[in-house]
């Protein structure tokens, strides 16, 4: 059965140079491709983004917001310029995106958009990002990153030109660093590379450091340790329990929520993990960063995350009926608010489309004294773009629901 969706489609191609071609074997030469893969993977996971295509050197990802692909797509070419100035490879990343409707098959996607983003991608060169202009930009009204006008390209499989821009990235600084973090862990040290990460919990995998398996107050998957635009993060994949971070500082535990994700900006930090039964210490020692430098970089390109609206259970409650189904894995997944009534009929009594107003009209006013403001026809769906690419809401809030969200009909 097919459908009718609008989404945002990023097409990427990861090549290795034509120097760096001739001086390395094939074999070697696409090791270090294939290096790169698992993390540029993660980011497309962190910012949403489902993979739907994979064609040899090439590809494409569907995402329900164009601000997500955006920050994205700047955040992979930031990721492999870094990798390649601190690991010596010479490695090109060119990325073609267009937004509109497109028709789903299955688990495949067609239309002019899918068409648009492969020929903006070929014609992309090493380290750019060509998308397909849009009024307002296609990214919402706060889109951080400067787009330069390229006027009419024509491409390949398509009768009309496409009216192109470029979107422009800076390098993150040059002393963000990508080598192994050390990890101790009930006194078992590690070793975590970027493109591996580390994942803790009460479940023994292959996959997950057992906590301890016979400790229900610990979940399964408890949390994770991985490198993402350049910094280390603690990430908190539990559905129910809080992390607390000791950050050496002398100030009580910070509380890592569900969901949440907090920046290792400190040659040291502590996890602690609290059981019914122990509390597991994880020590993780990542080098040192220039703080300056990497808030100089959060504020400029805005592919950090920023934790700039504090958000209460209640919030994220109401937010994720609101929006679930920007939260919502494919084929679920849609990129349009719920109405205040629908939203209402999830989350169950004593919950009505007024008291749902209400709520979000709260978050849209903490969010106008920080400077965030989010009006006019659109304001719901920007609030979803902003809470979505900031990490801000997450499929796991979900839970949160007294009811499964019913997939939006095709329009």
């Amino acid at each position: 059965m097919a459908f009718t969706e609008n989404v945002t489609i990023l097409v990427l191609d990861l090549k290795g140079s034509t120097s760096a071609a001739s001086a390395l074997s094939p074999e070697v030469a696409d090791d270090q491709r294939m290096a790169h893969v698992p993390s540029l993977r993660t980011l497309i996971q962190s910012f949403g983004g489902v993979e739907v295509r994979n064609s040899g050197d090439e590809l494409m990802v569907v995402f329900t917001t164009a601000s997500a692909a955006f920050s994205c797509a700047v955040s992979m070419e930031q990721l492999v310029a870094l990798v390649n100035s601190q690991a010596g490879h010479r490695l090109h990343l060119r990325v073609g995106l267009s937004r509109g409707e497109i028709t789903r098959e299955g688990d495949d996607f067609f239309g002019e958009p899918v068409v648009e983003a492969a020929g903006l991608c070929d014609r992309a060169q090493a380290g750019q990002i060509l998308a397909a202009e849009l009024p307002g930009d296609g990214a919402g009204r706060r889109n951080p990153y400067r787009l330069r006008p390229l006027g009419p390209v024509q491409l390949m499989g398509l009768l009309h030109p496409t009216a192109a821009v470029e979107i422009v990235w800076e390098p993150l600084p040059e002393n963000q660093t990508v080598w192994s973090a050390s990890v101790k862990l009930d006194g078992d040290e590690f070793h975590v590379t970027p493109s591996g990460g580390l994942v803790f919990g009460r479940a023994n995998t292959p996959d997950v450091i057992g906590l301890d398996d016979n400790d229900m107050g610990i979940s399964a998957v408890a949390g994770s340790i991985e490198w993402q635009w350049g910094v280390w993060w603690v990430v908190n994949h539990s559905r129910k329990r809080a992390l607390l971070l000791d950050l050496g500082n002398g100030d009580a535990a910070h509380r890592l929520d569900c969901g949440q994700r907090f920046a290792i900006t400190t040659p040291r930090i502590t996890v602690l993990v609290v059981g019914a039964i122990f509390t597991h210490r994880i020590d993780i020692g990542v080098p040192e960063v220039d703080l300056a430098r990497m808030e100089q970089g959060r504020s400029s390109s805005g592919t950090l995350p920023v934790d700039d609206l504090r958000l209460t259970e209640r919030d994220k409650g109401v937010l994720a009926a609101l929006f679930s189904g920007y939260l919502e894995a494919f084929p679920r997944r849609s990129g349009r608010p719920l109405t205040y009534r629908q939203a209402a009929e999830l989350l169950g009594p004593p919950w009505s489309p007024l008291t749902v107003r209400k709520q979000v009209e709260r978050v849209k006013e903490r969010a106008r004294r920080g400077g965030l403001y989010f009006e006019g026809p659109h304001a719901n769906q920007d609030l979803a773009d902003h809470l979505v690419t900031n990490s801000l809401l997450v499929p796991s809030d979900l839970g949160r629901l007294s009811r499964t969200p019913t997939p939006t009909p095709a329009q």
